[in-house]
């Protein structure tokens, strides 16, 4: 395949076989990679714009080096015949190919000494070189629009033919000037590609204050919780009637308080939580997008080093505590007593829902769909008016939505619990009509608390919360 694509590479651009040749172009394609694709394509195909270009040089048998971005034959070449990593304003670097423990090269010399070796290896083959450079540039903006993410990927492929020629010109002549026909055998194909993900961002400027939000927001998690404890432990003391000791008692009374209103029930660290996710969001999208990018789509993941990379996800567990917390505050606000408890919901579904967003970034191949669904050819106008003139509006990769994929795989989720629930609940009913399953029992995501006729928020009003009452704890 890859002969054949050199063949015809070459037919079409260069047919006269005396000068190089450059081809440049835009794709469309879709882009479903990573479970969170794949669960909403019903819905959106996840389109993508590359810009490509197809390079094929010039070589001749006296050919040492390609010098593709070489200052010495840049004014020999015109601007349009040099591939756009040529002028990334960055450097390049990879790893020396004939011996790693020599200093990184750049990107053009590594194709240069590659095929300076393969020169060597094969003094008697005809080398022929192709080159695809691929480029997807997108810019993603924060929630907030306060920050920004510049994201391009770069993908360079060289593909090196090697040919055994043999003439089949039967003229005597040897003075003629017709062209010399010859047949070749292709003996081998080497293909060597390049990968490199750069990202731009304003995140640096932010850190200061994301890591004040979140560092501020834990520290008072934790403050809290001892503050807590603390107060199981003087009811227990001041309640003590049994022969358990103080530190069962306390413990008794800490798993009895409900898991969301320990850590789930307070606006303000949540808050805090909920704008440093709003700030770097996309990075972290970003970030899980090209950790497990690869060519083909097919990858060994191992279950620790996926977790590892993806619990990052689990930090939206704030923005589903924030949502559910104004709801639960707008419900309970619908009336002043409810005499069957005070609705919530509960801390384990809203962890159990964040935690099944870590498996959005898992990737297979049987579901990857990439196909092309536009192409078009760009003019050779310049480096700079070439970018330009590919990505009108449309045709490049702008989002600005809310969490990106992130916010995708969590709406998922949340619908699958739900959906979960809905179904439990209707065998649980079920189960109850044909037996003595207890059809009051408590639901998987929604809870309770029961309200005391004489509890803190009715005595608050009434007696203004005197000093000399008193906490008992009964067991």
């Amino acid at each position: 395949m890859l002969d054949a694509f050199m063949t015809a590479a070459r037919r079409k651009l260069r047919p006269l076989g005396n000068e190089s040749a450059v081809l440049r172009y835009a794709t469309k394609h879709n882009w479903v990679d990573r479970i969170h694709h794949y669960v909403v394509r019903f819905a959106s195909t996840n389109p993508a714009w590359r810009l490509h270009s197809l390079h094929i040089p010039h070589i001749t048998s006296s050919t040492q080096s390609l010098a593709i971005c070489s200052n010495a034959v840049a004014t020999k070449r015109p601007p349009p015949l040099r591939p756009r990593f040529c002028n990334h304003p960055g450097i390049w670097k990879v790893d020396h190919p004939l011996n790693a423990s020599l200093p990184a090269v750049r990107l053009w010399d590594h194709i240069d000494v590659r095929f300076q070796a393969l020169r060597q290896l094969y003094p008697d083959l005809v080398l022929d070189v192709v080159l695809l450079s691929s480029q997807r540039l997108s810019a993603t903006t924060g929630v907030l629009q306060s920050t920004y993410y510049n994201y391009e990927a770069l993908e360079v492929v060289v593909l090196t033919r090697g040919r055994r020629c043999v003439d089949t010109d039967t003229a005597t002549n040897s003075s003629s000037e017709q062209p010399t026909a010859s047949t070749c055998t292709t003996f081998f194909i080497d293909d060597y590609r390049y990968e490199s993900d750069r990202v731009q961002t304003n995140l640096v400027d932010w850190y200061a204050t994301i890591a004040l939000l979140r560092g501020c927001a834990q520290a008072y998690v934790w403050v809290r919780l001892l503050l807590l404890v603390h107060g199981a432990y003087v009811v227990a003391v001041a309640g003590k009637r049994t022969s358990e000791s103080l530190l069962t008692t306390t413990m008794l009374i800490l798993v009895k308080i409900p898991f969301e209103v320990v850590v789930y029930s307070s606006l303000l660290p949540v808050t805090g939580y909920v704008i440093a996710l709003l700030l770097d969001s996309s990075f972290m999208d970003i970030f899980l997008d090209s950790f497990w990018a690869t060519v083909g789509g097919s990858i060994n993941i191992g279950l620790v080093s996926f977790l590892r990379s993806t619990a990052v996800q689990m930090r939206n567990v704030w923005l589903l505590s924030l949502l559910v917390s104004l709801a639960v505050f707008g419900v309970r606000r619908s009336r002043d007593y409810w005499g069957d408890g005070i609705p919530a919901v509960r801390g384990l579904a809203i962890c159990f829902t964040s935690t099944l967003t870590v498996f959005g970034p898992y990737k297979k191949t049987t579901w990857r769909d990439t196909n092309i669904t536009d192409l078009f050819e760009i003019a050779d106008e310049g480096q700079v008016m070439d970018i330009i003139r590919s990505n009108p509006v449309g045709h490049y990769n702008i989002s600005n939505y809310f969490f990106d994929d992130s916010a995708v795989m969590l709406m998922f989720c949340i619908n699958a619990v739900v959906w979960l629930a809905v179904a439990f609940n209707i065998v649980r009913y079920l189960a109850s009509q044909t037996s003595r399953l207890d059809s009051d029992s408590k639901g998987l995501i929604l809870s309770s608390t029961p309200v005391m006729p004489c509890g803190a928020h009715r005595l608050w009003i009434e007696i203004g919360f005197p000093a000399d009452i008193g906490w008992r704890h009964e067991t």
